[in-house]
């Protein structure tokens, strides 16, 4: 797997495919949060889509579950995009 860069610009992650990533990792949020060098409390706000991470920590943390960036971001929606 590369190295991800962050998250492209614009794009926006899903509270619950990070949950999800972080569920099959078998990673608790303090585990997460080690690994990535934040404090359980941001990862805990990410999961409940309160904030999101900054490029360099989202990299980390595709890194960290041993995921591609994509994995962890939201479904494009068709009808949206037709419209904007």
């Amino acid at each position: 797997m590369q190295r991800p860069l962050g998250a492209p610009r614009g794009a926006e992650i899903d509270p619950e495919r990070l949950r999800q990533g972080r569920v099959t990792a078998e990673l608790t949020q303090e585990d997460l949060a080690k690994l990535v060098g934040v404090t359980k409390g941001s990862v805990s706000q990410w999961e409940a889509g309160l904030t999101r991470p900054r490029a360099p920590v989202f990299g980390r943390l595709c890194l960290a579950l041993g995921v591609e960036p994509d994995a962890l971001l939201r479904e494009s929606d068709p009808k949206a995009e037709a419209t904007a």
